[in-house]
């Protein structure tokens, strides 16, 4: 589908997760050499920025080539025997990784697939085949040995999750058949779809038992030739990423382009926290803005001059300017305002603080 989405959480006791192949927000990242990215909860590369920036950043991602050995020998072999090159994306909160994601290439730097793991053991992964078409999914989790200090030293930690094998008719997706991590079948989902071509209902047939049972989908946004389903048996199509500081999942709204237009962060309880409004230029994020349920309100604007490099940024709480940040050749001037007028003006060369100045002060 065209539209895709966050790694979402799953329920191994629920028999209602729905598996329709909704991978999202591994951005396709340039071949190049490490690269810093200005970043949200959900590890979308919003922009570009020099590495001593991104640190300082609530939110940076880091992009880079990694050695092949570094993804887990279970998984190359199990689902990369192919594998010859391996790119990695990490995120961080506060300098701190959440969030690991690799894209594995062949020889001929082709996409075999992707595998994502977060900071709290939990795994996805997703193999593709030569036209790019979602193989196979696992959905995982670490566990730990079951036993004393002892049994958990002699033994090694395992997965337990699921892995969903998918058929197709041609670029049509009609058939995933789901096993646990052992190879035990659970059951197999038909695929049906409408006259436009949107998911129109699943048909799901459980091995143990034989029971069957329909699942519908209808679309939330009306985005035409790609929907997005969305069910009381899960919550498909809705990108889902943990969250800090009482933020548990977000819904990430895309447009056909893959760019993010609305984050809606939600707490446990399913409460709204921040809606966040992106406004895109192309490729390039020229206004961010968080509504809070109370009213309150922040907005962030972004200036880049002719080649596309960040030229300014300002920072606005209720409509009043606070913050404004410029780059004038290696030099980052950041200036803090109150009452409109300029109280702090720190200028950086290099990520380091060179110069502070306090305008309108007495000497």
């Amino acid at each position: 589908m065209g539209i895709e989405r966050a790694f979402r959480g799953f329920d191994y006791s629920s028999r209602g997760i729905a598996l329709v192949a909704m991978w999202g927000l591994f951005i396709l990242f340039p071949l190049a050499a490490e690269r810093w990215y200005l970043s949200n909860a959900a590890g979308i590369p919003l922009r570009e920025v020099p590495a001593l920036v991104a640190q300082k950043q609530e939110y940076a991602l880091r992009v880079d080539w990694a050695a092949p050995s570094l993804l887990a020998k279970e998984l190359r072999e199990r689902y990369f025997p192919q594998m010859a090159q391996l790119e990695k994306a990490e995120l961080f909160h506060r300098g701190k990784p959440i969030l690991m994601r690799y894209r594995i290439y062949d020889a001929s730097l082709g996409l075999l697939g992707r595998v994502q793991e977060d900071q709290y053991n939990r795994r996805f992964v997703e193999v593709l085949d030569v036209q790019g078409r979602r193989r196979i999914e696992e959905w995982s989790e670490r566990k730990a040995p079951e036993g004393g200090a002892e049994a958990q030293k002699q033994e090694e930690n395992f997965y337990e999750g699921l892995v969903a094998y998918y058929t197709y008719d041609g670029s049509v997706l009609v058939q995933g058949d789901v096993q646990d991590l052992r190879g035990k079948t659970l059951w197999k989902d038909r695929y049906r779809y409408d006259r436009t071509g949107a998911l129109r209902a699943v048909y799901r047939e459980y091995a143990d038992t034989g029971e069957r049972e329909n699942i519908s989908f209808v679309s939330l946004l009306g985005l035409g030739n790609d929907p997005i389903p969305s069910s009381e048996k899960g919550s498909l199509g809705i990108g889902m990423a943990e969250r800090e500081q009482g933020v548990k999942k977000s819904e990430v709204n895309l447009d056909s382009r893959g760019r993010v237009l609305e984050e809606r962060q939600l707490d446990e309880k399913g409460a709204l926290v921040v809606t966040v409004y992106n406004r895109w230029d192309s490729d390039r994020l020229v206004e961010q803005r968080r509504v809070y349920p109370d009213g309150r309100e922040s907005r962030t604007s972004y200036q880049y001059d002719t080649e596309g490099r960040l030229t300014e940024e300002r920072n606005y709480q209720q409509g009043v300017l606070e913050r404004r940040v410029f780059y004038q050749g290696e030099q980052e001037v950041e200036e803090l305002y109150q009452n409109g007028k300029t109280i702090l003006r720190i200028v950086r060369e290099g990520g380091v603080k060179v110069r502070e100045e306090w305008p309108g002060r007495r000497r």
